[in-house]
């Protein structure tokens, strides 16, 4: 029925999904991931986004199962059967998706690095509330301490260099286009069309500065260094497409991020109609 080979991801824990999946792969088969010159994924944004961190190279399609109520701003309907799958792999276009990379730095010096195709968030991390200030607003033990995220943000452009500028609050989170439309978009952040090459940032109830600010759509080239500011008493949690992390093994926590486009990663989203209107897709009933 078509000469390209797809490789399925799907929930098997999920019956509609699992089902729909066996259809389309007693028709297409199921090629291996790492030979598959097409990722698709039945279920929603979250099964799609899992997708993209092992598709580089890839053409990725995300389809929702007929009957889903799944609200998901990146995968696509109305595509019941292996014929219609076939048309939509050889007719449909396809978007670059390039991820952010996240370069970690912790306290004792050691680094890691991690990729977010959607976003990137820092925000602040509960822990056990000390002795001494147990006693002091004389809390009961098993309250914990949850201090706002004290930050120094460095913003690199092509030709100039902005701060680093203090912040306090609960966090930044820096999102791709394709994210704009999850985290970004419900701290009050603006949707973007995925062909534009941006890098989203927007503050989550900040107090300083006084007012906070507005959201910033950076151009892709920007690059920015957070450097995490009393740590022991304020550690954050580095959050990307889900996954976090708060210390390294030896439990240093987070000192410092650059956050900017990856070099390496993409991959090639493919959608059934016009980009622009998912980032509007909010509007739907």
């Amino acid at each position: 029925m078509t000469q390209q080979t797809v490789h399925f991801i799907y929930d098997p824990c999920k019956q509609p999904d699992a089902d729909f999946a066996a259809d389309l792969i007693a028709v297409l088969g199921q090629a291996p991931a790492h030979s598959a010159q097409n990722i698709v994924t039945i279920g929603g944004d979250g099964t799609l986004l899992h997708a993209l961190h092992h598709a580089q190279g890839k053409r990725v399609l995300g389809l929702v199962p007929p009957g889903s109520n799944s609200r998901g701003f990146w995968t696509n309907r109305n595509i019941d059967n292996p014929a219609a799958l076939c048309t939509v792999l050889t007719a449909a276009r396809s978007y670059p998706i390039k991820p952010l990379q996240v370069d970690i730095t912790f306290a004792d010096g050691t680094t890691t690095m991690r990729q977010a195709y959607n976003d990137v968030s820092i925000r602040p991390v509960a822990q056990a509330a000390s002795a001494g200030l147990k006693a002091s607003y004389n809390l009961p033990a098993e309250d914990i301490s949850i201090q706002s995220a004290l930050l120094n943000l460095r913003v690199e452009f092509a030709k100039a260099v902005l701060g680093p500028h203090r912040i306090m609050g609960g966090g930044l989170v820096f999102a791709t286009p394709l994210g704009s439309t999850a985290m970004n978009k419900s701290y009050g952040g603006p949707s973007a069309d995925i062909r534009n090459e941006v890098i989203v940032m927007t503050g989550i109830g900040i107090s300083e500065p006084p007012g906070g600010f507005n959201s910033v759509v950076n151009r892709d080239d920007t690059r920015f260094t957070i450097e995490v500011l009393s740590r022991e008493k304020r550690p954050v949690i580095i959050s990307f497409d889900s996954f976090g992390l708060i210390a390294n093994a030896a439990g240093s926590p987070v000192s410092s991020i650059k956050i900017h486009a990856a070099q390496s990663g993409a991959v090639n989203l493919v959608l059934t109609d016009d980009p622009g209107t998912r980032a509007y897709s909010s509007m739907a009933p």
